[in-house]
């Protein structure tokens, strides 16, 4: 199990360096004014730097005289908070009704879904503190219309991500995918669920 954990440990710096590493090589070689293309007209490499929450937080810094690093801060330990909460209350629960077995029972996609929404988070971060915000440089655009004074007009629509936000929508679908699991559990044991209300000592469920 410990070699598992040392994978675990190396998928969750190898994500970070990854973005990070697509950052450095963006930042250096790429300027605002390129637009390379990837898939015909619809994913291209255009770096946007998102520094809305930085410019909030330096907003905040201003109002009340504080360092704009505690906010940063602050915002780092309100998303990190947010993200784990579900978890651990998910584990706590598990361990609570069906004991140390059923918590091991989903073990490596815990493990997974982990290292990829703490990755993001990490990355998320750094930006902060390092970049000045999220420097955002694959871009996906599509063809839409929009009413512009009663009139129809073809305009081009554009979403900007980074890897970390790759890294945070997976993990948040296998969070999805656990609870799921989790339910499904708790359906299957529904009369231990009950009796272990009742009764906090029982711990045994059906597989």
């Amino acid at each position: 199990m410990k070699k598992r954990y040392w994978l675990f440990l190396l998928l969750f710096f190898v994500l970070i360096v990854l973005d990070q590493g697509a950052k450095l090589l963006v930042s250096n070689f790429v300027t605002v004014e390129d637009n390379i293309l990837l898939v015909s007209n619809t994913v291209h490499i255009h770096p946007i730097l998102n520094d809305e929450c930085v410019l909030q937080c330096s907003q905040m810094a201003e109002k009340t005289n504080v360092s704009l690093y505690f906010w940063l801060l602050l915002d780092a330990l309100k998303k990190t908070l947010s993200l784990s909460i579900p978890i651990l209350l998910g584990i706590l629960g598990r361990k609570f009704f069906f004991g140390d077995k059923a918590v091991k029972k989903y073990t490596i996609l815990t493990a997974i879904m982990i290292c990829f929404i703490m990755s993001g988070l990490i990355c998320h971060i750094v930006g902060d503190f390092f970049w000045g915000g999220s420097l955002d440089f694959i871009c996906i655009s599509w063809d839409d219309t929009l009413q512009i004074n009663g009139v129809l007009q073809n305009i081009v629509r554009h979403k900007s991500f980074d890897l970390k936000d790759f890294y945070v929508y997976i993990g948040m679908v296998l969070l999805v995918f656990r609870s799921i699991l989790e339910i499904l559990v708790y359906i299957q044991n529904k009369d231990i669920v009950t009796e272990k209300l009742k009764h906090p000592t029982k711990t045994n469920y059906h597989e």
